[in-house]
């Protein structure tokens, strides 16, 4: 190939893939359409659906706030901090983000969950805009994709958490759009945007990005097999993208280093990452772990009856570089999280868009659907329903899920009623179809905050005493917390200085120290409550949470001395 490939390489010539169309017709597409206007209007309904349907959910996201409000009380925004020591576990973007919009509306509870339902509508226009790219000659598909995304189950019920995986999937958009382009008719600015994929990606959730955007990259001469290029040019150009969007978070990452001491810089750089890999701290699954939860990851729109047939009736004809784009996207990356050592179904969250959007070119010759072929889901949500109404016997006698007692008749009610007049109540069209799935998705997400989460009470809510804790710290008194502590109460209670952390045999030893101080202390099986009348006490999670004083806790520790760790006693690990 000629020498000039960098700059006339990736030019599409074939009809069949324009059908007809150049790409500089993309540009005079509307960008935003009155389906996408409607799209973002029920979606921020249903953010405030969720803000107001619950707190934030221990221990993962009031740790973040916390850690994000550490930033806000130091003004140090180079090193993110935990309990008076750097938290080496996220990089600071999510953080940076959530203090600037305090900076602007002032410190509050919705900002750091509006940022994430905005978030998520902008990886519903980058989708749209990516879709433009692949299919330009398919005018429906790029609001078909972003509808989907919007109306995927778990994307909706993480459309207000405080958590990385939304920003890292807007970085993996842009990601894939930029090696789009790149193979396209924008060049420089293609792998311009994939060198701030991987930047912003890096600063969002660290290295998990590579394992996002590279696999696509890299099988360009699958999805792209019939071209003829010159690869070298295009390894070429992506490694140079990637050498400067490193370089970028390195700006970050070099001053935190040498701020943060020896053990933050080592964690950084390299430690968190490879044990995540390799030998993960936490979430530890078998390689299998996700493929029996992908009916969750991609409810409702993997038991649709329709996206099958169209699956089989589209492998007949043959697959365009559109839809092998996709399927590298998303069969390569998948298998690399499978082997990766640490899981968590949100993990995936970043993949949500490549399913999006090779589902909605798989649909695109489907102009009309049957009824019955929904039938699955809505089995799937009367079943649901019905055990919200009854449920078995040994959830309610679990610890961890006694309350699902309180939750409200009307919230399966409603479930079932509203499901069903979704579907049956739209017309046998495809877009109709799948305004009503995506619809019966953002109903299943907004029941699920405001009937099952609120019935949980204070399970998952810990502002009653995170209060509590405000009030003494505001009169002065010294505050410690029993075993680790994840900052679950800081923000919220707007503490100005984290509780000091002790194990329980040094309890006593701090209390004597500290004789009007107070400490948080969990109760469970292992470490009964027996009765003890403490000044505040709440369920929490499984357990109980009570905080304590001096006479409180000797009293406790003279019936459970084990427990405390006494001299001569076996001591045990904290109820935390």
């Amino acid at each position: 190939m000629a020498a000039n490939t960098l700059t006339k390489p990736h030019v599409i010539s074939e009809p069949a893939v324009l059908g007809g169309r150049t790409f500089a017709g993309i540009q005079s597409q509307r960008l935003f359409n009155w389906q996408f206007l409607v799209l973002a209007s029920i979606w921020l309904l249903l953010a405030l659906i969720e803000l107001f349907g619950r707190s934030f959910i221990p221990v993962d996201e009031t740790r973040y706030v916390t850690v994000a409000w550490n930033m806000h009380l130091s003004g140090d925004f180079l090193v993110p901090m935990l309990n008076g020591m750097p938290y080496s576990d996220k990089p600071p973007l999510l953080f940076w983000l959530i203090n600037l919009g305090w900076s602007v509306f002032g410190v509050s509870d919705w900002w750091p969950r509006l940022l994430t339902c905005l978030v998520a509508l902008g990886n519903a226009w980058l989708i749209m805009l990516l879709a433009r790219r692949l299919w330009p000659q398919l005018q429906q598909t790029p609001m078909h994709a972003a509808l989907m995304l919007s109306g995927t189950a778990l994307w909706a019920a993480l459309g207000t958490a405080v958590m990385f995986d939304m920003l890292l999937a807007l970085f993996t958009l842009l990601g894939m759009l930029g090696l789009v382009m790149a193979m396209q008719d924008r060049i420089r600015a293609g792998w311009a945007l994939f060198a701030m994929a991987i930047a912003g990606g890096l600063l969002a959730k660290g290295p998990a990005i590579f394992l996002h955007v590279l696999p696509a990259m890299l099988l360009a001469p699958w999805w792209l097999r019939s071209r003829a290029m010159n690869w070298r040019y295009w390894y070429a150009g992506a490694g140079a993208a990637s050498a400067i969007g490193i370089s970028l978070a390195l700006l970050w990452a070099i001053p935190a280093a040498l701020h943060g001491g020896e053990h933050y810089a080592q964690a950084i750089l390299w430690g968190q990452s490879a044990h995540r890999l390799v030998n993960a701290f936490a979430h530890q699954r078998e390689v299998w772990w996700y493929l029996p939860l992908l009916p969750i990851l991609f409810f409702p729109w993997l038991l649709w009856g329709a996206l099958w047939k169209a699956a089989v009736s589209m492998r007949k004809n043959g697959l365009d570089e559109g839809t092998r784009f996709c399927l590298s996207w998303l069969g390569s990356t998948f298998v690399l999280f499978s082997l990766v050592s640490g899981k968590q179904i949100h993990y995936l969250l970043p993949l949500l868009p490549a399913f999006a959007l090779l589902a909605a070119r798989v649909l695109q010759e489907t102009p009309k659907v049957q009824h019955r072929q929904g039938l699955p889901v809505l089995l799937v949500i009367v079943g649901l329903a019905i055990l919200l109404l009854h449920p078995p016997a040994w959830v309610e006698d679990h610890p961890a899920t006694a309350w699902v007692v309180h939750i409200p008749t009307w919230t399966p009610l409603l479930l079932i009623a509203g499901s069903a007049g979704l579907w049956f109540g739209f017309r046998n069209r495809l877009q109709a179809k799948l305004w009503a799935l995506a619809l019966v998705s953002m109903l299943l997400a907004g029941v699920i905050h405001l009937g099952v989460i609120r019935a949980a009470g204070t399970a998952y809510d810990v502002r009653p005493i995170a209060h509590h804790l405000e009030h003494l710290e505001q009169i002065g008194v010294p505050l410690a917390h029993a075993g680790p502590y994840p900052g679950i109460y800081d923000f919220i209670g707007r503490l100005q200085q984290s509780p000091q952390v002790l194990d329980r045999p040094h309890l006593s030893q701090w209390f004597a120290e500290h004789p009007e101080g107070r400490a948080v202390i969990y109760f469970n099986r292992k470490n009964p409550l027996d009765g003890l009348d403490l000044e505040f006490l709440q369920d929490y999670l499984k357990m109980q949470v009570g905080v304590v004083d001096n006479a409180q806790w000797e009293t406790w520790c003279s019936a459970h001395p084990a427990n405390c760790g006494r001299p001569g006693s076996r001591p045990l690990t904290s109820g935390h």
